[in-house]
């Protein structure tokens, strides 16, 4: 088996069946699966996945999960079993990723990234620009564009290098995926690039081939409608603290030498927070990033000692009696 399709779909029911059909679409001079993992939807998800697998029983294979074996991470129930699992069932030499909300628009897509990878045998993964749609709004932008063709385990760190998942296909490593990748991570895609990346460079396809949609529903997005603004800082800020979390926990599994790279993005991430946070009035959160940025021993560009030396003065009156008469006067 050349390529497995590995599709997630949970309460999709809006787009389930254009992310199927974008699948099917595709042109390729190879075999390739398609492997669904259903998580026990509840809006008419599950009945149309059985009905394509019904249709196309040579081609789609379906998972069909029980919400009673779902993973909880941060005490919440979430997708990560359906997506350990599913990816373990993939037979095919690459695998190309997919959410049920998303879809692919061209249909020389998978056809463009295996024969990358063909001519290029030490590339792990390859990747391309996808069209973003604001679901509420209605709007779309291009999204995801790179300047450069080739990147590197320490760009993906870094997020100088941004996959979205829909335009991800990789070669299969042994194991398939780490044995790390459990609750421990708040995100399962990004320590899976990680992981890739450790592997090989990652090759960028400038061209637009897929669709990323923005909408309430998605597991990532919830809440954005706009790339800009204050509602943007805001949604921006709730993601960077479990971005943080996943540093942490990264820098416990990857080698030594990658230390640096991960202590530099904390840095980044939490100084972020202190000055989101030093915005919103709550000391607190700021005084819990501003020493974890402490913490890290290096400052990230824009950040400067005397950025640190304000809001670590804030931080200790924070934590004196009387905080909120004499920051009233501070500020």
């Amino acid at each position: 088996m050349k390529l497995s399709v590995r599709l997630l779909a949970y309460n999709h029911a809006p787009y389930i069946a254009q992310a199927i059909e974008g699948i099917l679409m595709q042109r390729v001079n190879f075999d390739y699966e398609i492997v669904i993992g259903e998580d026990e939807s509840n809006d008419g998800t599950r009945e149309i996945v059985a009905d394509y697998a019904r249709r196309y029983p040579e081609l789609i294979r379906v998972h069909w999960r029980s919400r009673a074996d779902a993973m909880h991470i941060d005490g919440k129930i979430s997708g990560r079993f359906n997506f350990i699992e599913t990816l373990r069932d993939c037979r095919g030499e690459y695998i190309a990723m997919l959410d049920g909300d998303d879809q692919w628009t061209d249909p020389t897509k998978l056809q463009t990234q295996v024969d990358f990878l063909e001519q290029h045998p030490h590339y792990s993964l390859s990747f391309h620009s996808v069209t973003v749609r604001f679901e509420e709004e209605g709007r779309e932008i291009e999204g995801y564009v790179h300047q450069e063709d080739t990147y590197d385990v320490e760009d993906v760190i870094s997020m100088t290098c941004s996959l979205p998942t829909c335009s991800v296909v990789f070669r299969r490593g042994t194991p398939i995926i780490p044995e790390w990748l459990d609750q421990r991570f708040p995100m399962g895609d990004l320590p899976l690039h990680v992981y890739n990346a450790l592997r090989g460079p990652v090759g960028y396809v400038n061209k637009v081939m897929g669709l990323y949609r923005v909408h309430q529903g998605g597991i990532w997005t919830q809440g954005l409608t706009s790339f800009e603004g204050e509602e943007f800082e805001k949604w921006l800020a709730r993601r960077r603290v479990p971005t943080v979390r996943f540093y942490e926990e990264l820098a416990k599994v990857l080698p030594a030498k990658y230390r640096p790279s991960i202590t530099k993005a904390i840095s980044l991430q939490a100084c972020e927070l202190v000055w989101h946070y030093r915005k919103e009035r709550n000391w607190q959160e700021m005084s819990r990033y501003w020493w974890r940025a402490l913490r890290c021993f290096q400052l990230p560009g824009g950040f400067g000692l005397g950025f640190l030396f304000r809001t670590g003065v804030l931080s200790l009156l924070y934590r004196m009696p009387l905080t909120r008469p004499v920051l009233s006067r501070v500020h």
